[in-house]
């Protein structure tokens, strides 16, 4: 027979089962409610890496109903598979591969990748050669024939040598002579390599200043190739992926001069499926809180937010929402 004791107790035990049965079930509907997205950037040794983790970062903070992950990856060339077979809703291109994607270009793409979509411009991808001193190599010409890495196996960087050379005077069956001896390591690779003396030149093309090249330059005398004048613009004018660029003197250790380069142009672009209101905010977010990031890293002072990326590949609606917000479209 229950005692008045008993039943309080009952009553409160089932009180306390209908509590957490309710509040369980309410942080279940929250967590349903939060939606996963992943970036796709490129190798923990460049900049996109760690620029998709400080932005993703705050973008979860200001956004609470999505959690951005920033995922490692070898690059555009990976990058562009995820997005078409749609495993990932964000991710970094270089203009190049961005070019090649949407229209189609063989052998690179055997079809149009069709649900790419334009969301921001992130900045250009300085391209930088790196050598030790005690190399002897000067100029382009030196690098004829010696060992250069490229960039990851799934990139598509060893385009950038090849049309440099190009412009030099080398003719094709040369530059794919050369081509043998090159290599395809990523850009965190190719500098060790550099540093080890296993080859003789690296390409990197990253935010400037890269890391990577910080690193080596504290430890040994090393000395960026750079373009002539005549030469670059050539390159510009030929290639649209093709930004003309300055590495300032002293942006490296040893490194004492103006070095004249080009730069291939970057950009964050969507899956076309993905929320048009999720693309606003996040495009909102990273603009509204650029002097933020840049504190974390000084490369998000070059970014910017036009709408000229569309150009390039059409506009996700919802980047194109924020830039009729902003007066840029209309």
């Amino acid at each position: 027979m229950f005692t008045k004791r008993n039943r309080e107790m009952s009553l409160f035990i089932v009180i306390f089962i209908i509590c957490l049965v309710f509040i369980f079930g309410v942080s279940m509907e929250k967590a349903d409610a939060v939606q996963k997205i992943s970036v796709a950037t490129g190798t923990a040794g460049g900049t996109w890496y760690p620029t998709g983790a400080l932005w993703a970062d705050l973008c979860n903070k200001k956004i609470p109903e999505i959690h951005i992950v920033a995922e490692v990856t070898s690059g555009s060339g990976e990058n562009v598979r995820l997005i078409e077979s749609k495993k990932i809703e964000l991710c970094y291109l270089n203009g190049l591969a961005a070019y090649w994607a949407w229209n189609g270009v063989k052998p690179y793409f055997e079809r149009k990748v069709s649900n790419l979509r334009s969301v921001f411009n992130a900045y250009g991808s300085t391209g930088h050669i790196v050598v030790l001193k005690r190399s002897k190599i000067r100029t382009w010409n030196d690098l004829a024939g010696k060992r250069i890495a490229t960039g990851s196996p799934t990139g598509n960087e060893d385009q950038y040598p090849r049309a440099v050379f190009k412009e030099y005077g080398f003719s094709d069956r040369e530059i794919e002579e050369m081509a043998k001896k090159w290599v395809f390591l990523t850009f965190a690779e190719g500098v060790r390599a550099v540093k080890d003396g296993r080859i003789d030149a690296a390409q990197v093309y990253a935010g400037m200043p890269n890391a990577t090249i910080m690193d080596i330059a504290s430890t040994h005398d090393i000395d960026l190739i750079g373009l002539t004048e005549d030469i670059q613009q050539r390159l510009v004018k030929k290639y649209p992926f093709f930004i003309a660029e300055t590495i300032p003197a002293n942006t490296y250790k040893g490194v004492d001069r103006d070095v004249l380069v080009v730069s291939s142009s970057a950009a964050i672009f969507a899956e076309k499926d993905l929320s048009a209101d999720i693309v606003y905010k996040i495009t909102k977010t990273v603009h509204e809180n650029i002097d933020t990031l840049a504190q974390g890293q000084q490369v998000f002072k070059q970014w910017k937010f036009n709408p000229d990326i569309g150009n390039l590949i059409p506009l996700h609606e919802g980047a194109k929402r924020y830039y009729k917000e902003l007066g840029l479209l209309k």
